[in-house]
C-alpha cells in the first residue's frame, strides 16, 4: 500500500485537539515530536543517563510537529469529501443569499 507522509506543525497545547480531529476522519497513524516533551523526558529520567548526545538535542528542537501517515486511498477520498463539503457549504451561502435578497425586495 502506498502512504503519504503529512507534517502538521501546532504548538504542544495544539496536539491533543489535533490529534482527536485526525482520529474522527479516520487517520490513526500519527507520531508526535514535541520538544516540551522531549526536555520533560530527559529531566525526568537523569538517573539513566550520563551524557546526552548534542545532535539528538538539536534534532529534538524546534516546533511540534504532528506526522499523519495516510494511504493513498484514504487521501484521495478525503479529497473527495472536502470538496463536496465545500461546494455543499457555497450552495447553501448562495442560497441564503437569494432568500435575504427576497426578503429585502
Amino acid at each position: 500500500m502506498d502512504w503519504i507522509k503529512v507534517s502538521i506543525f501546532t504548538t504542544s497545547e495544539g496536539i491533543e485537539p489535533l490529534s482527536g480531529r485526525l482520529y474522527q476522519l479516520g487517520i490513526t497513524g500519527l507520531e508526535i515530536e514535541d520538544e516540551k516533551d522531549f526536555k520533560d523526558f530527559l529531566e525526568n529520567n537523569k538517573q539513566y543517563w550520563d551524557y546526552v548526545d548534542d545532535e539528538l538535542i538539536k534534532e529534538k528542537e524546534g516546533e511540534t510537529e504532528v506526522i499523519a501517515y495516510v494511504s493513498l486511498i484514504r487521501a484521495v477520498s478525503l479529497h473527495h469529501w472536502r470538496v463536496r463539503n465545500q461546494q455543499g457549504s457555497l450552495r447553501q451561502r448562495s442560497q441564503s443569499r437569494k432568500q435575504k435578497n427576497c426578503l429585502v425586495n
